[in-house]
């Protein structure tokens, strides 16, 4: 199969770990919002796909820490930003403060401020 493989109907990427990172780039909005379906049977290949780019996934994590797509930051703060590097994590440290102890009031009904904390002491300690 080609290079920037696609979803197939079966619901599973493939050729995704011999990808580069310019044919990933292509599909992160579309592995992204995956992460709005952790039902989705993709779920777990795309969690584990984004754990291994780690660089070309960080720029998106912060735009979804700023978003209004609730589900989105759960999963980031619950499955991305815990395994980040200590550089990453400190740079969205101060997004996941904000979201901890100043949550819009949609972030404080998804619980997703008790999100943050865990995901703060996991990152932080």
């Amino acid at each position: 199969m080609a290079e920037g493989n696609r979803l197939v109907e079966s619901g599973m990427f493939f050729g995704m770990d011999s990808m580069t990172d310019e044919s990933a780039k292509k599909l992160l909005p579309q592995m992204l919002s995956v992460l709005s379906q952790a039902d989705s049977p993709v779920f777990p290949e795309v969690i584990q796909f984004l754990r291994k780019r780690e660089n070309i996934v960080f720029p998106y994590v912060s735009d979804i820490l700023q978003s209004n797509d609730g589900n989105r930051k759960y999963w980031v703060m619950n499955q991305l930003i815990p395994g980040f590097s200590l550089e990453h994590k400190m740079a969205l440290r101060e997004e996941l403060e904000s979201i901890c102890y100043l949550p819009s009031s949609s972030e404080e009904d998804m619980t997703l401020s008790d999100c943050a904390e865990e995901c703060l002491e996991l990152c932080f300690g």
